[in-house]
């Protein structure tokens, strides 16, 4: 990682690795990860990715290397001729750069944008229709372009399938493509129009590998979907060049077909053609071998291809496969990878003994082996050769300060030199324009080396302080801001800086810092705010909106701004002008009032919203909240003119149109207040419509905060379902009087309308705190809560709530005292005690008292005597009674208040009598 150009960020880069893969540190040092990483480095693969390779054999590490390579050149060459369809074309059929220049000039100028994919396609089809190899096609296409054109209007495809159908032998008449069409149809028209009798595949074959019956039927019976295929040009393809393939031995060809059947479907171009070619180069074999070889899988060829050229290597020059493989310290599976990749030149002439003592006089054994393994190509370049390459590109990796080893520089392959030199020169470039340091290069030049023209860099730079019409600084921002400026292509910078020079003609301020601020913006951020300077003039032209006026409507709308005004915007604008007869002042107006308003589809919000106001009768203008209201908010109030069965006059009275589009609550909350005051009244529908009409504006009121609890209060309290209009302008001191109702009722368990018969006057008197107190009191102390007593005494005695507290405890404790002497009053007697007065208590209570006995008990009296409330010596019950309660002395007496009034006093000091 140090040795890379990143080495500034190597601690970020290996700790990531590392956390991904942590089983990489457990390979061997020196013969597994060095070695790969160098390999990595040297290959221009990302080094991360050597938790990909770490793990795998050496043959399928350098598979996946060279295809890494593959598609890093394949990048290279689509940037190279910015186009990927060109870049293909160059890497598969290996043209040049004047050849591709050549073939770019025959075809249309869109042939740039085609894709690699199309390309593709259409060589593999010219390679099937021509029967050609890639090398034969390369000289076919310099000859004629015409061939690769996949535009819509080429005819290079229809003319090669006529030709084809007409018999013609293409590869002799590829001229006929370039005629005009009336040419081609007179070339063609006569051997299309010939009948040429039909003949079955199977009857084909039988004739051209003189099939005998027997030879037939086994042929059917192992490949029956030949007799129904429908390309017999194709098949006649096939068996006509593997006939002419084993020289013209129509015997050998049947028994390598009847052997193996599926020959007859494999791609004459893409199959058969170039595996022939391989099992060509290395010796003559049967048929049926031939048969195998072209039937197996790709990688089981391959494998084949490789065990029968390291056989020959091994064969042929043991003494340099014995030197290299005890210089260089070789195990058996590396030598192979090696032997597979060098040519038979360079191991005849002893070349590569020679350029392996050539590296080790530059390098370590490790290194030396290394790079051969990667690069076994090296040991086919002649030593001087190499030796002067070596010299030659160090001196040019100095002139711009590259201090690589010899090694390292002798190792490059070309497009690695050609990478590293560009690489360098771009980083001198940058630090002699803009005066930038070692870690700011780093920083904004991609991680991937590609090659770059240095005058192309200049030029850029050069156009970029143009477009800032700055200083030398505000470039040097600009770049290390937004690096892409620089490295992208060149058709992306000229459409990035067109369009931000077209926005910059629209800003009110052009100074070089806006103009910076313009350039660095990523594309999200720039398409933002090139909509939005488009909004600012489409809105002040058609509306005359000031500046200061589209701020205010920008920062509250949701979505102005970041849509193209011209298919969005402008269509609405267009229709308001139109609904408003042109006045740009009532539209205007009507944005000020509600920014929102176009945030807001034209057909299904602007459009139907403006006919409703007309249906309704409504000035247009109410449009700004109307075009608010949602499909299921109308529908909300279509629903309660159905439930209720409303007339359109009662609905406009209960819900108005206006009010309903401002209320945002109201809208919201009308479902559930309409389902809850239903359920209040029992779903009389004609109740709830009369409360509602009797006063509309019940529904307004909060649901959650007013007309669910003050509702519930009510009926609790006692009221009839038809009061409930009372809601409306009821005070914060009846609502607690309603609270104190209903927790007296709901504690003595009994119906608000019975309770409002005997309890309705006292309670509407007093204060509502003042009453629970007593309440609560008689509950708990007095009648020990005992429900049915404490009701019994308040039906009779209803004012007892209004007796103040003071008062109900002394008389409290006179009871308790008579309860001790063995009486038991009655819930009545107990009211009567606490409400009567004392002269009342004389006079009418204490001669009653004689009924409270259930059983004849005496009474224990003062000094031991026992005295009957019926006395024998003919003294009066009443005063015998009297004569207890004189001897009574509360314990308890009051001593001050709180309050001025008792009654309503909050806290009472008390202490001993």
């Amino acid at each position: 990682l140090s040795q890379s150009k990143h080495s500034n960020k190597s601690p970020t880069i290996l700790k990531d690795t590392v956390l991904k893969q942590p089983t990489l540190l457990g390979y061997s040092l020196d013969s597994r990860i060095r070695p790969r990483m160098e390999q990595l480095m040297q290959a221009g693969v990302p080094l991360e990715k050597i938790t990909v390779g770490i793990s795998m054999t050496e043959r399928k590490f350098q598979e996946w290397l060279s295809s890494s390579e593959s598609k890093r050149k394949r990048l290279d060459n689509a940037k190279l001729y910015d186009s990927a369809a060109l870049g293909y074309l160059s890497e598969t059929l290996n043209f040049g750069v004047s050849e591709i220049d050549l073939i770019r000039a025959s075809l249309p100028s869109e042939c740039t944008e085609w894709g690699a994919s199309k390309l593709r396609a259409r060589i593999r089809y010219l390679r099937e229709v021509l029967g050609v190899s890639l090398g034969e096609l390369r000289d076919i296409i310099l000859a004629y372009p015409l061939l690769l054109d996949l535009s819509p209007e080429s005819v290079t495809r229809e003319r090669l399938n006529k030709l084809q159908k007409a018999g013609f032998n293409i590869h002799d008449n590829l001229r006929s493509i370039t005629y005009n069409d009336q040419d081609f149809e007179k070339l063609v028209k006569p051997f299309l129009n010939q009948h040429r009798p039909s003949k079955s595949n199977v009857s084909f074959l039988r004739e051209k590998l003189r099939l005998d019956e027997k030879e037939e039927r086994m042929l059917l019976s192992r490949l029956p979907s030949i007799e129904n295929n429908p390309n017999r040009k194709t098949l006649e393809d096939r068996a006509n060049y593997l006939v002419k393939e084993f020289n013209n031995n129509v015997k050998l060809a049947k028994t390598a077909i009847l052997h193996q059947p599926t020959l007859l479907q494999l791609s004459l171009a893409r199959v058969i053609l170039p595996r022939m070619e391989k099992i060509r180069s290395f010796h003559a074999l049967d048929s049926i071998t031939t048969a195998q070889l072209l039937v197996l899988h790709n990688n089981e060829f391959e494998e084949w291809c490789r065990d029968q050229t390291i056989q020959r290597v091994h064969k042929e020059f043991p003494k340099t496969v014995q030197f290299i493989r005890t210089t260089l310290q070789m195990k058996q599976e590396e030598l192979d990878s090696v032997l597979i990749r060098i040519s038979s030149e360079a191991l005849a002439n002893y070349n590569a003994e020679k350029v392996v003592n050539f590296l080790l006089t530059l390098d370590s054994l490790e290194r030396v082996k290394t790079a051969i393994i990667r690069q076994p190509y090296l040991v086919s370049i002649q030593v001087d050769r190499l030796e002067d390459k070596t010299n030659k590109r160090r001196s040019l990796l100095q002139s711009v300060d590259d201090w690589s080893d010899a090694f390292t520089v002798a190792t490059m392959t070309n497009d690695e030199f050609k990478m590293r030199l560009s690489y360098m020169n771009v980083r001198a470039t940058l630090k002699r324009s803009l005066g930038l340091d070692d870690t700011q290069v780093d920083s904004i030049l991609p991680r991937s080396q590609n090659l770059w023209s240095i005058s192309g860099i200049t030029k850029r730079l050069d156009r970029i302080s143009q477009f800032l019409q700055g200083s030398k600084d505000d470039v040097k921002k600009a770049v290390l801001s937004k690096p892409d400026l620089v490295f992208c292509s060149e058709k992306k910078f000229r459409k990035s800086t067109a369009d931000r020079l077209a926005v910059l003609h629209h800003l009110s301020s052009a100074s070089a810092a806006d103009r910076l601020e313009l350039i660095t913006l990523d594309s999200k951020s720039f398409t933002r705010l090139r909509y939005r300077e488009a909004t600012r003039e489409m809105l002040q032209g058609m509306l005359d909106l000031s500046n200061e006026d589209f701020d205010f409507v920008l920062s509250r709308a949701n979505r102005l701004g970041t849509w193209d005004p011209n298919e969005t915007l402008k269509p609405k604008i267009d229709f308001m002008l139109h609904e408003f007869s042109g006045s740009r002042r009532a539209v205007r107006d009507l944005l000020l009032e509600n920014p929102r308003l176009f945030d807001f589809s034209l057909h299904s919000r602007l459009i139907p919203r403006m006919r409703m106001l007309g249906e309704l009768g409504l000035p247009l203008d109410l449009i700004s909240s109307f075009v608010m209201l949602t499909e299921n908010e109308i529908q909300q109030r279509h629903n309660l003119k159905s439930y209720l069965n409303l007339t359109d006059v009662e609905l406009d009275m209960i819900v108005p149109p206006v009010l309903w589009s401002e209320q945002r609550n109201l809208r919201q909350n009308i479902q559930s207040a309409i389902n809850f005051l239903s359920s209040k009244t029992n779903n009389d529908t004609l109740l709830l419509k009369q409360i509602l009409l009797n006063e509309p504006s019940l529904l307004t009121l909060s649901f959650t905060t007013k007309i669910r609890p003050v509702v519930n209060l009510l009926l609790e309290s006692g009221c009839a379902a038809n009061e409930i209009p009372l809601v409306v302008n009821v005070t914060h001191k009846e609502i607690e009087v309603m609270k104190m109702k209903a927790y007296i009722y709901r504690s003595l368990q009994i119906d608000p309308k019975e309770g409002n018969s005997f309890l309705g006057d006292v309670l509407s008197k007093a204060s509502p705190q003042a009453i629970i107190r007593r309440f609560n009191f008689l509950l708990s102390h007095v009648f020990t809560h005992s429900v049915e007593e404490l009701k019994l005494s308040l039906i009779e005695q209803p004012f007892l709530l209004e007796v103040p507290i003071g008062k109900l405890r002394e008389r409290l404790d006179v009871l308790n005292f008579l309860k001790s002497l063995g009486l038991e009053p009655s819930p009545i007697d107990i009211a009567n005690i606490m409400v009567q007065s004392k002269t009342e208590l004389i006079e009418e209570l204490i001669p009653g008292m004689r009924h409270w006995y259930s059983r004849r008990r005496e009474l224990q009296a003062k000094g031991g005597k026992d005295i009957s409330i019926s006395s024998e010596a003919g003294t009066r019950d009443d005063d015998a009674i009297l004569t207890i309660l004189d001897g009574f002395r509360p314990g308890i007496v009051v001593a001050s208040f709180d309050d001025f009034e008792r009654e309503n006093a909050e806290v009472v000091h008390w202490k001993q009598a």
